[in-house]
């Protein structure tokens, strides 16, 4: 039988070879698609995060602002105020309960403004005396709101600190 010259095909060692060379391929690039997708994730937890900060801190910012009276009884944790709704006076309490935000209008129901927080102290009564743990007096001129969140999936050295000073305009 006469052999054909185009019928050679490639030997067991060449497609090993070629499967092999595939396969470290395809996993340098699965590697960097599985880091990729790790990075969007933990960069998304941490604009989530952030979202939530920024609005617990805007709202708080616009409240305390109006506030006519801050209670001698808040602490560095818990924020107890008298302060105006629609021309209505309301009593509101924020206070960090764990790792959460929390804010009750009236005795009412509270609602989570936030959660990740890291230290349950965030409050500070006419900076710069913030070693005391509540307000000198009932009628306080600056409430400093400083908050430091960490996302879930951070390590611990990747946190969200923002903070503030509201001047309390009817006090």
């Amino acid at each position: 039988m006469k052999r054909l010259r185009d019928e050679r095909g490639f030997t067991v060692i060449e497609v090993v070879i070629a499967m092999v060379i595939l396969l470290v391929v395809m996993g340098a690039a699965l590697s960097v698609m599985d880091t990729g997708a790790r990075t969007e994730r933990a960069q998304f937890a941490r604009r989530v995060a952030l979202e939530d900060l920024r609005t617990a801190m805007g709202r708080m910012t616009k409240e305390i602002r109006q506030a006519l009276i801050v209670s001698t009884a808040s602490t560095r944790s818990r924020l107890e105020m008298t302060t105006l709704f629609n021309g209505a006076e309301r009593s509101v309490v924020y206070e960090v309960v764990g790792d959460e935000l929390r804010r009750t209008v009236d005795a009412d129901v509270s609602e989570r403004l936030t959660d990740g927080l890291t230290s349950g102290e965030i409050f500070c009564y006419d900076p710069p005396l913030c070693g005391l743990t509540s307000p000198a007096t009932a009628n306080p001129e600056i409430v400093r709101i400083s908050m430091t969140a960490e996302p879930a999936q951070f390590a611990n050295d990747a946190t969200i600190t923002l903070a503030t000073d509201v001047q309390l305009r009817n006090s």
